[in-house]
């Protein structure tokens, strides 16, 4: 998650996480192997928080390193695409 406040971020990531609970709590009772396949999601989901301002080039250089060194599997090119996905909805 990419935000100009890291307390802004922090409040998006919590209702996130809280939304995502709400929506898979009814799934671990009704879905066969749900609360397994949904405990296994749960182990492996990380909602980082990365600080990024696009009316700053420094900014977003400094986000584009950080992503790039913590998110190593993740592509020059997907980085890219992502910046430019962010840049269309501000």
């Amino acid at each position: 998650m990419a935000c100009r406040s890291r307390q802004r971020a922090e409040v998006a990531r919590t209702l996130l996480l809280e939304l995502f609970e709400k929506d898979v709590a009814p799934l671990q009772q009704s879905t066969p192997g749900g609360a397994e396949r949904i405990a296994a999601f749960r182990k492996s989901l990380v909602v980082a928080i990365h600080l990024l301002d696009l009316a700053s080039v420094q900014s977003t250089l400094a986000f584009a390193d950080e992503v790039a060194r913590t998110w190593v599997a993740l592509s020059l090119s997907h980085l890219f695409l992502l910046v430019l996905m962010l840049g269309c909805f501000v």
